[in-house]
């Protein structure tokens, strides 16, 4: 572990520069950074007796990765101080990359977004929960201090944005149980969602990310250059957005789609909204699977043939 860790370490060390020059306008500096990322690095390390070196073996196959996943978080704004809980350093698929966490897309969405406020919240069975619409947050009151409050229901995201106006998605436990499923490494006793410390925060995450990614105030957050990048960078790491495709069904024709939604002016307009998103951050994936869980899938025949021709247009 040390000639690796020292190896780590000196690799850090020699992009201080670079990581100062990404993180000078976002408050963060490489030498207190550094501290943080190397003892997220001997963490990682600690754990390999029963992981075949998999941490080793990502700076092995990949030395140049993690000294970039470092300084992309100081790009993003990201720090790694863990009492922040913004940002993570992990080996994955045979390489070093930085995992933005929950609190980390609340920093980002609060910031440059035109927002007042944001963030999601898990429901249990136990707890008491009226749902008020998409426009209004919802009546949620639980105990705090009771660890166990029941069976997971789902979960729920709110932004308030500068004009008051509240903007809410909701998860369904189903949906969730997809994400975790398909998200990468969900299936390992290492990943955060099987700790019962941070699975919360997975769900709390995968909430959040949905509502940015494509909810009814997506147009405050398309210009948010850095919460645009750790979107991005999450779905190229593969984690918690890749949702198992529905199984085939009967689809009415074209002409009749067209008959059913080319007139709702509403719908439309949503969906002008997450192309725009999809298009500003090069991926299609996110826009479809929103349109499909919250409209259905004859909205999502309908909705992708637009997104095609944006995307070829662009």
């Amino acid at each position: 572990m040390n000639n690796v860790y020292d190896e780590i370490k000196r690799t850090l060390l020699n992009v201080a520069t670079a990581y100062d020059n990404a993180g000078s306008l976002n408050g963060l500096n490489h030498q207190s950074e550094v501290v943080f990322a190397l003892d997220q690095v001997k963490k990682a390390l600690a754990k390999e007796k029963n992981r075949a070196g998999f941490a080793t073996n990502a700076f092995r196959k990949e030395p140049s990765s993690i000294a970039s996943a470092y300084v992309s978080a100081a790009s993003m704004g990201l720090s790694l101080n863990p009492s922040l809980r913004q940002a993570y350093l992990i080996p994955r698929d045979g390489r070093w990359i930085v995992d933005p966490g929950y609190q980390g897309y609340v920093h980002l969405a609060a910031k440059n977004s035109g927002l007042v406020n944001c963030w999601a919240e898990v429901v249990f069975a136990g707890d008491t929960f009226t749902p008020l619409g998409r426009t209004q947050r919802p009546i949620h009151e639980f105990d705090p201090f009771v660890e166990k409050r029941g069976e997971l229901r789902g979960a729920y995201a709110v932004a308030i944005l500068a004009n008051g106006q509240e903007m809410v998605e909701f998860l369904p436990k189903e949906t969730i149980a997809r994400i975790k499923a398909c998200s990468h490494g969900s299936g390992s006793g290492y990943s955060p969602w099987n700790a019962d410390k941070w699975e919360q925060d997975m769900i709390r995450k995968s909430a959040l990310k949905r509502l940015i990614a494509g909810g009814g105030c997506v147009n405050s957050f398309v210009s948010n250059t850095a919460l645009m990048n750790a979107i991005q960078l999450s779905d190229n790491n593969y984690e918690d957005v890749h949702i198992e495709a529905p199984k085939p069904i009967a689809l009415p024709s074209p002409a009749e789609l067209e008959a059913k939604f080319g007139a709702d002016k509403e719908f439309l307009s949503f969906c002008d909204a997450v192309i725009e998103r999809c298009v500003a951050t090069n991926g299609k994936n996110q826009g479809i699977e929103l349109i499909a869980d919250r409209f259905g899938d004859e909205a999502k025949a309908f909705f992708i043939p637009r997104l095609d021709k944006a995307f070829e247009g662009a």
